[in-house]
């Protein structure tokens, strides 16, 4: 059994950061230049060349942060997954829970966010403390968690469709979930590329022949894997990050 708790927001909408309106009341301003220059939300100087070109998409993030602030200001909807994993002793990581209630207070007036909390199971969460521990990315841990990611992914898409998926969760197994994704959505995004010591598995991704890369290797480093569909958004972002 796989655990999702699901919370609907439906209040005000929020204009683009810059414009000057007023936030809603429980959220701080998280400025653009503020995101960009923190190694852990610096994928919106990327994005923000995506949403140039692709403007007001839905969008499906994988780990909540600072950084959905933006992502909430650019689309038009936003689902937001927080995965929780487990510590040694099997309990789930608590300041990875108490930072979903913080981001549950700051963003509960966006109309357009959907969050949502996933309970990692045993077989995925044994499979991320390998790479917690700063092990190399391990493929012959227990299989089943591979199951798990693409039943945690197939679940997301359980009667929705989006534009672009982000991933960029405290599950350090990121690598899986763009493999999981290709298929899904024609836009994957992934934030942390720039880390070549294994810990996020990006050597295992496989995309499809239709799926063209385009990196950003500013900061911690992000790449799009984009449906050659999409040649316009493609040749975009090449010029974009030359």
């Amino acid at each position: 059994m796989k655990f999702f708790i699901i919370l609907l927001i439906a209040v005000s909408s929020f204009p683009a950061i810059g414009s000057g309106a007023a936030k809603p009341n429980a959220c701080p301003v998280f400025s653009y230049d503020l995101l960009m220059k923190d190694a852990a939300t610096d994928y919106v100087e990327p994005m923000q060349a995506l949403f140039e070109i692709c403007p007001s998409p839905r969008l499906l993030q994988f780990g909540v942060s600072k950084g959905t602030y933006f992502l909430l200001s650019q689309c038009e909807s936003v689902t937001s997954i927080e995965l929780l994993g487990m510590n040694e002793r099997g309990e789930y990581f608590p300041e990875e829970f108490k930072k979903y209630k913080q981001a549950l207070l700051w963003y509960k007036d966006f109309n357009n966010w959907e969050p949502k909390l996933y309970y990692c199971q045993q077989d995925m969460a044994d499979a991320n403390l390998v790479a917690v521990n700063r092990h190399p990315f391990k493929s012959q841990v227990d299989a089943g968690y591979l199951e798990e990611i693409k039943d945690c992914v197939n679940q997301a898409f359980n009667n929705k469709s989006y534009d672009v998926a982000l991933i960029d969760s405290t599950i350090y197994l990121r690598a899986v979930f763009v493999n999981a994704l290709f298929g899904q959505v024609d836009i994957v995004v992934a934030h942390g590329t720039g880390d070549h010591s294994g810990v996020f598995g990006w050597q295992v991704v496989a995309p499809p022949a239709e799926y063209e890369v385009v990196n950003f290797s500013r900061g911690s480093g992000t790449t799009f894997w984009i449906h050659n569909k999409h040649r316009d958004i493609i040749d975009y972002l090449r010029r974009s990050f030359q």
